[in-house]
């Protein structure tokens, strides 16, 4: 799970623990609203989409975000060796 906050300039940082692990921040555009949503901690497994991604509104990038996070940390578990 990411716990985000809100920076003073308004674009959202994610935190996992103390780790800044991804980002949210406004896109430059001005014919609409877009967010940008950035994973940054993490290599990404080879066959992966990158991990970053825009949406129209900040929630749903974030939302983007974790699901990308949440993805990554189900793969990177530790599983049992089986037989």
């Amino acid at each position: 799970m990411i716990r985000w906050e809100r920076q003073e300039d308004g674009n959202w940082l994610g935190l996992s623990g103390e780790l800044a692990v991804a980002s949210v921040t406004r896109g430059e555009s001005a014919e609409r609203e877009q967010w940008l949503w950035t994973i940054t901690a993490l290599k990404r497994p080879k066959g992966w989409r990158k991990g970053a991604g825009h949406r129209t509104s900040w929630i749903e990038a974030r939302r983007a975000a974790e699901e990308y996070w949440q993805r990554w940390l189900e793969e990177a578990a530790l599983r049992p060796d089986l037989m």
